[in-house]
């Protein structure tokens, strides 16, 4: 009998087949990216004078606003697209549920492909979040950014936790 598990370079027992992930580690993981995007979109802000906390200081009234939500999805790009394309496959948010972005043949992602799963992930959001609901119907637990950019988001954490 063949057992379930590899030992791999670093000791640790993974699974010979992928575990998919669910739709609420997902979820969870946008929070905490959200939560941690708030700090770099809080200096933004401040720097071009928007109002934080009711205090309103702002020395371009119009056009900081197009600065503003311009920079901030250059902001967000670049966090997505940087760590997901890194060695550790995932922003933090991903890491702290233990989760990987991969390529359907299991390789981590490349800065181009991880950008233009940022912005196929945009698009989801555009069409009313029916792209991130897809995950729900698909085989591998696919997005339509995934499906888009050949992407899959894998469970890599312990397997006594694989149910959330």
């Amino acid at each position: 009998m063949e057992e379930p598990f590899e030992k791999s370079k670093d000791f640790q027992y993974r699974r010979h087949e992928l575990v998919y992930d669910t739709f609420g580690r997902r979820f969870f993981a946008l929070v905490i990216d959200c939560l941690v995007l708030v700090i770099p979109y809080s200096v933004l802000a401040t720097v071009l004078g928007m109002p934080i906390f009711g205090i309103y200081n702002n020395a371009f009234p119009g056009f900081s606003w197009v600065i503003y939500y311009m920079a901030r999805v250059v902001v967000a790009w670049l966090y997505f697209a940087l760590l997901e394309s890194s060695d550790r496959n995932g922003t933090i948010g991903k890491i702290a549920v233990d989760l990987k972005v991969v390529t359907l043949t299991e390789e981590t992602a490349s800065f181009d492909r991880a950008s233009l799963r940022f912005f196929a992930k945009l698009f989801s959001a555009f069409i009313l979040f029916v792209g991130f609901l897809m995950a729900r119907w698909t085989d591998k637990k696919q997005t339509l950014h995934d499906l888009v950019c050949g992407t899959v988001v894998i469970y890599s954490g312990p397997e006594e936790s694989i149910r959330m």
